[in-house]
């Protein structure tokens, strides 16, 4: 079985406890979006000039003292921040090591998500403000931060 190889082996331990932390609500969002930027510098210059990187600044000072919009406006910091990578793809702190990043597998064990009309759902809800509809598949490709290789690929 894939999943018996050495290397999977020597971190059953670390998975064990990651797992058991990521299930109980512990996923942490130490790593930010500058250390994805390590690895992923298109992906980060493609958020970097979206609408998601200026989750805060695009709220008042009004807005800022609203508990409800630090629910989206942040990234699980409990403070007014970008809607950074974690946003979207889960609390980094497991999965953020090259080793782990490069085994598709093992990062989606520890906390990697693929963002989803679900991810998108826990922010853009009905009760939102916005300006337009909100439509999925259009703000899917607006964010579009992946080559369509990649995507192929992961098919």
């Amino acid at each position: 079985m894939k999943f018996f190889c050495s290397r999977r082996i020597v971190l059953l331990p670390f998975l064990a406890g990651a797992v058991i932390l990521a299930g109980a609500g512990g996923a942490s969002y130490i790593v930010g979006s500058s250390r994805c930027r390590e690895c992923h510098e298109p992906q980060y210059d493609a958020w970097k000039s979206s609408a998601h990187s200026k989750g805060a600044s695009a709220l008042t000072e009004k807005q800022k003292k609203d508990l409800r919009c630090l629910k989206c406006h942040s990234t699980g910091e409990g403070k007014f921040s970008e809607i950074g990578c974690e946003a979207c793809h889960g609390g980094g702190r497991f999965y953020a090591f090259p080793y782990v990043m490069k085994d598709r597998e093992l990062s989606r064990l520890v906390g990697l998500e693929d963002p989803s009309e679900k991810t998108c759902s826990k922010c853009h809800t009905q009760d939102s403000p916005k300006i337009k509809q909100f439509v999925v598949k259009d703000a899917m490709n607006a964010i579009k931060h992946w080559t369509d290789k990649k995507k192929e690929k992961d098919r």
